[in-house]
């Protein structure tokens, strides 16, 4: 034990902190990397042109902890911070952390000492916690299993993974897999979308994720503030590019596979289900129009998965949820898919 210790205290770890008028939120956020049990961290704060004291509280810790540094741009967007923040790093592990967030104490200590030297991605379970404009909270845990799994294994239960998978802040990466990939922050994507992307985009370079099954990282979605919490286009748009950066992922590695059509339909399903489950939870008025004209337009993509295709793949191979989204979306069934989504997600 002793010597294991001895070794992740020689792994440096790059903490990659954008920050954007949260000045309500930084000191907790800072204070729970200070916190950390684990200690051989830099700590890199990116502000992205805040304007509400976010920027003296960030200098006022850089100045206080070696360990901190602190570094200022124009209003550019998260993307443009993190991917700065990748090119500063020095770490042999880079994380990532939201200005509203916080780590659990142990988080640096438990991804490090679960992880191996073939591990170019190791991830931990995420509590999310809601609140709301009356006051009240309400939390939940994304959790995975822990296991190893390989870039087979990642691909094969792909329309498995849990939520947390496709978030940055609750994992450690390689550096030298992240630079040696190119994989960056798309900059034309926002609302957490290029994390999905960015994740997915990593996929074809790694070799092993490991898994812990404890949760480290609170997430907080604040219903009063949050832009997840509120409707853009542009986010519908990401989710398009992003369905066809996975079909495109999964052509190439299951070339010549007889699955990769029901593949397809369960990836189109869930990107349904994304649509109606975005629509519902930022809309207040003309859902229901604004869900249909969402999904014309991702079947606008998908000309290829028409309601014959039946003849590429049987209905019946496939999970019996996404069986039921992927008939009554492409048989334009809308009324009913909708209903039932409603139903199922009434509080």
């Amino acid at each position: 034990i002793c010597e294991r210790k001895i070794i992740m205290e020689d792994k440096c770890v790059s903490i990659i902190l954008p920050v954007y008028n949260a000045v309500n939120y930084i000191e907790k956020t800072i204070t729970s990397v200070l916190n950390q049990t684990y200690k051989n961290f830099e700590l890199i704060i990116v502000d992205d042109g805040a304007t509400d004291g976010t920027s003296e509280i960030c200098r006022n810790y850089a100045q206080k902890d070696y360990r901190i540094s602190y570094y200022k741009q124009n209003n550019f967007g998260t993307a443009v911070a993190r991917n700065r923040g990748i090119e500063l790093a020095k770490g042999e592990y880079i994380a990532f952390l939201d200005h509203d967030d916080e780590y659990l104490p142990h988080f640096l200590e438990e991804l490090l000492e679960i992880s191996e030297e073939d591990d170019e991605l190791i991830k931990c379970g995420v509590i999310f916690r809601e609140e709301y404009i009356n006051g009240k909270a309400s939390e939940r845990k994304d959790v995975f299993y822990n296991e190893k799994l390989s870039q087979k294994d990642l691909l094969d239960d792909f329309c498995n993974l849990p939520i947390a998978f496709f978030g940055v802040w609750n994992a450690l990466y390689k550096l030298e897999t992240i630079k040696n990939s190119g994989v960056r922050f798309p900059v034309d994507m926002r609302h957490g979308e290029e994390d999905y992307y960015f994740n997915t985009a990593l996929i074809p370079y790694i070799t092993n994720v490991k898994f812990s099954s404890k949760c480290m990282y609170k997430h907080y979605r604040r219903l009063n503030q949050s832009t997840s919490a509120k409707y853009y286009d542009d986010r519908i748009d990401a989710m398009l590019k992003q369905y066809e950066m996975e079909i495109n992922m999964f052509k190439k590695s299951y070339k010549g596979s007889k699955n990769i059509k029901s593949i397809e339909a369960i990836l189109y399903s869930r990107k349904v289900v994304g649509i109606i489950s975005y629509c519902y939870s930022t809309l207040k008025t003309d859902v229901f129009n604004k869900c249909i004209e969402n999904i014309e337009q991702l079947n606008e993509k998908v000309k290829n998965l028409e309601a014959d295709s039946s003849e590429k793949f049987r209905l019946s191979e496939l999970p019996i949820k996404y069986r039921i989204i992927y008939f009554l979306t492409v048989h334009r069934f809308y009324v009913v898919l909708i209903r039932l989504w409603t139903l199922k997600n009434r509080r």
